[in-house]
Formats: structure tokens, C-alpha cells, sequence
């Protein structure tokens, strides 16, 4: 599907980024990351990309493409490069582009299908995200997806799962959080949401009337989300990943193309109250700003130069746990006893935490004790979660204080 984006005007390539300070884990990235924006701003904006910098590290290159999840995006800068790229990066691109090309064809076929069904036994369904903003950009396939989230009504659910094993879907999570989980091969996973946010785990309240604002779709059972609604879910959901986890530059671009398409039918003041109240305002202005800085040529400063390098820098699991630490730690403790007490809330979650992957707790509590047991015997023999705990005890202190110092300069705090 072809979108073209009528967006501001761009300014010179080499002004994307004015750097005030340079953090250390963006200084050995310089020249990739910045042109890693040059050659956005061009599909983007549809115009011819900038030769590459004599020094750019091209394997540097190719991986913050692959882990900002921009690497098809790129594809179609590179395609008109290809003459000065080295054929093993070339062909990198090249394979990612036949993979989305793929993998869509795959997930439409499925949807097609599901969604049939969905509209054949009168179920009322509306896609979320990715599935809803691959249409904004100037080429679908641009826009990958991992999964595709679909919100349903929770009392729809048992049909819902009766029609996805009907297509030959497996349940990898079900009636566990706030979505169940279904994979098919090759590589499609639908996740079927009955609320936007875990209860649980979510610092922010699941949005009321949700249905009543949407729109149908005419001789469907297929509703768009209102437009104030998807605007605010796509910021909180960034928050929420900021703030206990990853967000990647994908993230970014879907905001951008997003309030490019209906920013005269956004109600700003309606938003800000609603970020004000869930504390997010702070936050919310630095990542406009920061989209400012990355797409429409606007200066940098030591907060954004930060804000960048932690969104580029290399997700491993000691920077999520690093992440983890800072939002649970109580009072900013770092030290073995704050990491030790940290450890304890995670070996042994609260209850209602545990009746959930242990349902028989709902019927007897007093065996709480003997499935703390079993999870731990369980993460004993579980690789993620042995390295998590290590990643825990080897994480810097002066990473975790670093880490909770840009939380509070951005207004991600807890």
C-alpha cells in the first residue's frame, strides 16, 4: 500500500543532529547514527539519501539499522546506494526487505481470514498499532511487525479461541494477563487483547468506554480506535516499554508519521490533561522534542543526547535489568541490599502475581510456599532468567545512578 507523507519541509542532512555533549555510549557510533537519520529522513520524506561519510563503519552501520528495527525502512535508501555500499551489507538489506515483504504477505492472508470469521459470528474486533500504521507509511512493508494486537471484548474470547484454532493457530498464553497469545508458522503471532494494559504491571489505568468512541466499519464487525484514544495508547505504550524496558527508533518514526497524518484532528489540550494526569507530560514533551531533533532539524541538547544514546545503545540484558532496578529499587538503593531486596520481590511475587501462571492458588492460597518452590526450580533450569539474576549482580552502580538520573531529567519516574 503507498502513502505519501506531506511533511515539513527537511532540513540539510548534516543538520539533523547539533550535538551539545557527546555521551560516551554514542561517541563510538557517531557517524552511523547520524546517517542512520540522514537515509530515514529520505524514505521518509521520498527524497534522494546523502552519500555515506567517509568514515562510516558499515557492520556498525547494519546493526543499529537491524536493532532499531528500521532495517526494511532503510532498504529503500540503500537500493539507490548500492554502487558504494559493500555487497555483504547490501545483501543484508536486501535479504530483510524479501523477509517483510514475506512476512506480510503472510500475516494478511491470516487476518484476511480471522477477521472473516470474527465478522461471521458477530464478533466485534479492532486492531491496534502496527497493524493500524503500516498503512500510514509511504510503503506497508516499511513498517514490520512482530505481532499483530487486536482488541476484543473479554466475554468474546472462548469463541475468539475456537475460530483461531479453527485456522491452525497454537495458544502460547492464555487467560494469564491482559492478552492471550496464538503463534502459527512461519512466523505470524496474534495477540488478542481484552485490555489495553496489564492491571498488574501497568502504572496507568485501562481508558473507559473504549468501544463507544470508536467507529465501525461499514458490513464489518471491525472497529478503528478513536483517534484521540490511539494517539494517547501509542504514547503511553511507548512509557511503558521506556520505563521497564526497550523502545526502539520504530517507535519514534509511528508517532512522527502518525501526528503527521492527523495532527489537525488531535485535541493537544485534551492530551496533555490526560498525560498531566497520568504524570507523563514531562516525558511525552521530550520525546516530541527528541523527533524534532531526529526529523525536522532541530538542535540537541545534553538531555536528548542522552535520551538518544540509551535508545541506541546495545539492548542487553543488563541494560534491562538496569531498567528494572531503577523503577522497583526502593529510594534509589543500589547497593547488595537494594539489589538483594530486589532479587526477593522477584523470586517470590505477590500473590495475585502467582495465581495467575498457577491458577489451583485461586482454590488454595496455603500452597503459595510450595509454587514460590516450583518457580524457582523452574528459573533454575531457565538460560533468561539465570542471566537475569547475574546481570543483576554485575550491572555498575554508577549505570544504575546514570539510569536514574536521565529518568528523572525526562519525567519517567516512578
Amino acid at each position: 500500500m503507498k502513502h505519501s507523507l506531506k511533511l515539513h519541509h527537511q532540513k540539510e542532512n548534516e543538520n539533523i543532529q547539533s550535538l551539545e555533549s557527546i555521551p560516551e555510549k554514542l561517541a563510538t557510533i557517531i557517524p552511523e547514527y547520524r546517517y542512520l537519520f540522514s537515509l530515514l529522513n529520505s524514505v521518509l520524506y521520498e527524497t534522494d539519501p546523502a552519500p555515506p561519510p567517509e568514515n562510516l563503519n558499515w557492520k556498525n552501520f547494519w546493526n543499529l539499522a537491524k536493532r532499531q528495527k528500521v532495517d526494511s525502512l532503510i532498504y529503500y535508501a540503500c537500493r539507490k546506494l548500492e554502487s558504494v555500499i559493500p555487497a555483504e551489507v547490501m545483501s543484508r538489506f536486501q535479504q530483510s526487505h524479501s523477509v517483510a515483504i514475506r512476512h506480510e504477505a503472510y500475516y494478511q492472508y491470516e487476518l484476511n481470514l480471522i477477521f472473516r470469521k470474527f465478522n461471521e459470528q458477530n464478533i466485534r474486533y479492532m486492531p491496534l498499532k502496527g497493524y493500524v500504521l503500516k498503512s500510514l507509511y509511504p510503503s506497508s512493508d516499511m513498517r514490520t511487525m512482530s505481532d499483530v494486537d487486536i482488541l476484543l471484548d473479554r466475554e468474546s474470547l472462548p469463541i475468539a479461541e475456537q475460530i483461531m484454532k479453527s485456522c491452525h493457530f497454537v495458544a502460547r498464553s492464555q487467560g494469564i494477563n491482559h492478552h492471550d497469545v496464538y503463534t502459527k508458522p512461519p512466523c505470524v503471532m496474534i495477540e488478542l487483547h481484552h485490555e489495553l494494559f496489564d492491571p498488574l504491571h501497568s502504572p496507568w489505568k485501562n481508558p473507559e468506554n473504549l468501544w463507544e468512541r470508536a467507529t465501525r466499519i461499514k458490513s464489518t464487525c471491525e472497529y478503528q480506535m478513536d483517534i484521540q484514544d490511539f494517539y494517547l495508547h501509542l504514547l503511553t505504550h511507548l512509557a511503558y516499554h521506556y520505563r521497564f524496558g526497550y523502545v526502539q527508533v520504530r517507535q519514534f518514526i509511528d508517532l512522527w508519521i502518525f501526528r503527521e497524518k492527523y495532527g489537525s484532528k488531535i485535541d493537544d489540550q485534551k492530551i496533555n490533561r490526560t498525560l498531566s494526569e497520568l504524570k507523563l507530560e514531562q516525558f511525552i514533551l521530550k520525546v516530541n522534542q527528541l523527533i524534532d531533533v531526529w526529523f525536522h532539524g532541530q538542535k540537541s541538547d545534553e538531555i536528548l543526547d542522552q535520551l538518544t544514546a540509551e535508545i541506541l545503545q546495545e539492548h542487553s540484558v543488563e541494560n534491562f535489568m538496569a531498567r528494572n532496578l531503577t523503577e522497583f529499587s526502593v529510594g534509589g538503593d543500589f547497593s547488595f541490599r537494594g539489589r538483594f531486596r530486589f532479587l526477593i520481590n522477584r523470586i517470590f511475587p505477590q500473590y495475585k502475581e502467582m495465581a495467575r501462571w498457577y491458577p489451583l492458588l485461586q482454590k488454595y492460597r496455603v500452597l503459595l510456599p510450595f509454587f514460590w518452590g516450583i518457580r524457582i526450580i523452574k528459573s533454575l533450569f531457565n538460560a533468561s532468567s539465570r542471566n537475569k539474576f547475574f546481570a543483576i549482580l554485575r550491572i555498575k552502580k554508577s549505570e544504575l545512578i546514570q539510569t536514574d538520573d536521565l529518568n528523572k531529567k525526562t519525567g519517567i519516574q516512578k
